[in-house]
């Protein structure tokens, strides 16, 4: 479940791709106009609406470039790709949390869901390695378990 704060198509990404440098957020909190876009973009994609959330989320890193919100936009960017079967573009984007935001809450459910993006496009060394990664830079998190009970379903 989503915290109030919680967050076009290319060929597959190999296993490892190149990783974009990590970043640090905005530290602070969020302004009341980056709260307001933010919640706004985060209803459509719960409402089962991912094509106009991903242009929300899309029109809210164009407003707020340095907003302390950008790793959960940048997640939820990628569960409206994945929702729309986007899943190289969904890839990318988990990708991009989890390498740029080492550490943040996302970074977690982005591996997460980057196991489950690389099963659906048939790679299950990609997918065994994000699994994996989770659970070593991730121990204490939520989806952990079922991170183990993923890598265990994989064929070898």
């Amino acid at each position: 479940a989503p915290t109030p704060y919680a967050a076009p198509s290319g060929p597959a990404p190999s296993a490892a791709p190149a990783a974009p440098a990590a970043v640090a957020p905005a530290s602070g909190k969020p302004s009341p106009g980056e709260e307001a876009d933010y919640n706004r973009a985060l209803k459509l994609a719960l409402n089962g609406k991912p094509r106009e959330a991903s242009a929300a989320f899309g029109e809210f890193l164009t407003r707020h470039p340095h907003s302390p919100l950008e790793p959960n936009v940048r997640y939820w960017i990628g569960e409206s790709d994945y929702n729309q079967g986007n899943f190289s573009q969904a890839a990318q984007s988990f990708t991009d949390v989890s390498t740029r935001y080492p550490g943040h809450h996302k970074a977690a459910d982005s591996l997460y869901k980057l196991g489950m993006v690389q099963e659906k496009l048939g790679n299950t060394a990609a997918a065994r390695t994000a699994y994996e990664s989770l659970i070593k830079d991730y121990p204490a998190s939520e989806l952990t378990g079922n991170a183990k009970r993923k890598l265990e379903q994989l064929p070898r």
